[in-house]
């Protein structure tokens, strides 16, 4: 990866940790509680930490290996991603005396190195979307959250002296449907 790469990705990371350096108030449905866990998917697995901003917007960090090729055994090298997702909650419902769900709407932005569709390792700058349930059990401190996702963005490769090859990131739109699953602590 060339030198300028390397640089823009960690502007860009800088930049969207100061987003999460907003999250002062601590306050949401849950109370003051950030939530820590882990991201499965056939698309992609990793971490994820949710920090409330006020009782209906949190910020969603994840850094998560793609799984693009690694499933399917065709490569054996996962890419990597960071993304940023403001989750904002539409709707809220006590379930039951004993679990809360939300349903929840998340904008946001992913950077990373990896795969789309067949081509080699490449940059990739997206805007993220999802959608989804959130489920919170009040006499646990467990969230599960089921969602969907599209990315909209680009994926560069081949880069030399005069430039790059830049292509519309496929696997973006080709992975919507595709489950997201997380587990995360409260504290």
């Amino acid at each position: 990866m060339s030198k300028t790469a390397v640089i823009f990705l960690a502007a860009m990371t800088g930049i969207l940790f100061s987003f999460s350096a907003q999250a002062q108030g601590f306050i949401s449905i849950y109370g003051k509680r950030a939530e820590v866990g882990g991201l499965f998917s056939p698309k992609h697995s990793g971490l994820t930490v949710v920090i409330p901003y006020n009782e209906d917007t949190a910020g969603e960090i994840r850094l998560v290996a793609d799984l693009e090729g690694i499933v399917t055994a065709r490569e054996n090298v996962p890419g990597i991603r960071f993304s940023y997702l403001q989750d904002n909650i539409l709707k809220h419902w006590d379930a039951s005396e004993n679990l809360d769900v939300r349903l929840v709407f998340s904008p946001g932005i992913s950077l990373g190195v990896l795969r789309d569709r067949h081509t080699k390792m490449g940059l990739l700058a997206a805007m993220t979307g999802e959608v989804g349930f959130d489920f919170a059990f009040r006499e646990s401190p467990i969230v599960i959250a089921a969602r969907f996702g599209a990315d909209i963005g680009c994926h560069m490769t081949e880069f030399s002296n005069s430039g790059c090859k830049m292509n519309f990131y496929r696997n973006g739109l080709y992975r919507t449907f595709y489950p997201e699953l997380s587990v995360r602590y409260r504290f």
